[in-house]
């Protein structure tokens, strides 16, 4: 299995946004009254009634948990540094849309407030990937092998010899 590059990756992420910004855009401006995060899913006449509005928010979600994910790949290894700073903004985003909540202050949508308590809730599976990962690469690192000066002189197999026997 090949692995995506981070340049993929951004476009899904783009596509995502783009998407979900036209679902938003088809199903019109949206009231919901929500007091939880959790209470918008948890509603079966919430998502009957908003069917475009829950796509929505399922599909900006993706595209926050990827980019969150991504731009956590420009680190290269500190796996353990990853996943506290994945919880820390994990934790942060989850309060703001709590308090968006219940104050019903709108510096934000509804549809994005609850995608990134949503996309908060789903970077636990990030933080638990940066840990296994941290875990993988502590006990699995390579010894490095220094090469003695008497390796790097010996001449090379395809170069012929001067000697004559």
């Amino acid at each position: 299995m090949k692995k995506l590059q981070s340049e993929v990756w951004l476009v899904i992420a783009a596509i995502l946004f783009l998407v979900s910004w036209l679902i938003d855009k088809l199903g019109g401006p949206v009231s919901i009254v929500v007091p939880a995060p959790i209470a918008f899913l948890k509603s079966t006449t919430l998502l009957h009634t908003y069917p475009f509005t829950a796509t929505s928010i399922i599909i900006r979600t993706l595209a926050i948990f990827i980019s969150v994910m991504l731009i956590t790949s420009l680190v290269r290894k500190k796996y353990f540094t990853k996943a506290i700073s994945i919880i820390i903004v994990g934790v942060l985003a989850e309060f703001y849309a709590i308090q968006q909540l219940a104050t019903g202050s709108h510096l934000a949508t509804i549809q994005w407030t609850l995608s990134i308590a949503y996309a908060s809730i789903i970077l636990l599976a990030g933080v638990v990937w940066m840990i296994l990962k941290g875990i993988w690469s502590t006990f699995n690192k390579s010894e490095d092998v220094k090469v003695t000066t008497e390796e790097k002189e010996a001449p090379s197999v395809l170069e012929p010899t001067d000697k004559e026997s």
